[in-house]
């Protein structure tokens, strides 16, 4: 299951064309959201209940999201976990940070992080990165995966991580921002798990999240003051933005598929 957030209805057919996805099997949900915010759609996409009833709404302020979480008295209903009692493997692929364990998404077999925020210099290559990624879906502590690489002989990417840690700068980068959101991520998981780990993706629940075509849509965008000054403030909307918000949109929807 894909979700690909912020995308309009009326682009998405367009994306469902462009990406020849019918051809590939996958079938067009015309759905519309029970809630305008990421954290209560996705807990009622999981549980199949409204806001009203799962409890999980956004807050004004940011800091006041870390507390939200799907209720544990609810977690029997969280579609993984019912399709994990039937046999199915489970995979969740997210680029958006409410999308995942801290928000009460739990239970799956693999989890992969790639939210683009979180992106870091490395000296690392990129099938180190992605096994580390499985590494870490597999086994929580990261006392308990230095012990694993330790007894696999993994000298190598034991000396990598540590130089990241104390020797090379944590800045935190991504050249493509804002117009790669997690998806050039997602299809290398993709290519490694084909290649390495095909048996993983039979009979599997896989629960993508791309961010692509959510705020923001340009360097420094200031489209979440903007918007709170809409709301809190009653101001008037610069025409110039909505017009540079709609071509980075649109961009943002035809955007290349890495190669």
């Amino acid at each position: 299951m894909i979700v690909i957030d912020s995308l309009r209805n009326d682009y998405g057919d367009i994306v469902f064309k462009f990406g020849r996805l019918e051809k590939k099997g996958f079938v067009r949900l015309h759905a519309i959201a029970p809630s305008n915010c990421t954290i209560a759609s996705h807990a009622s996409i999981f549980t199949g209940l409204p806001p009203c009833l799962h409890g999980v709404h956004e807050r004004e302020r940011m800091e006041e999201l870390r507390g939200i979480s799907i209720s544990p008295t609810l977690r029997n209903r969280l579609v993984n976990i019912r399709l994990s009692k039937l046999g199915y493997r489970t995979i969740l692929i997210s680029a958006n940070p409410f999308v995942s364990p801290s928000f009460g998404y739990v239970g799956f077999d693999l989890y992969f992080d790639v939210c683009p925020y979180r992106q870091k210099r490395s000296i690392m290559t990129r099938d180190e990165k992605l096994f580390l990624d499985l590494l870490a879906s597999r086994i929580e502590s990261k006392r308990q995966r230095i012990a694993y690489l330790f007894r696999k002989l993994r000298f190598g990417l034991l000396t990598k991580l540590a130089i990241e840690k104390y020797i090379i700068s944590k800045i935190y980068v991504n050249n493509e921002w804002p117009r790669d959101k997690g998806g050039s991520k997602i299809l290398e998981l993709f290519r490694y798990i084909v290649k390495n780990l095909s048996r993983k993706i039979l009979s599997s629940f896989i629960f993508v999240n791309i961010m692509e075509v959510h705020e923001p849509y340009i360097h420094n965008d200031d489209f979440t003051r903007v918007q709170r000054e809409l709301i809190f403030q009653d101001k008037a909307l610069d025409y110039n933005k909505i017009k540079v918000w709609r071509q980075a949109y649109e961009l943002q929807v035809y955007i290349e598929s890495p190669k």
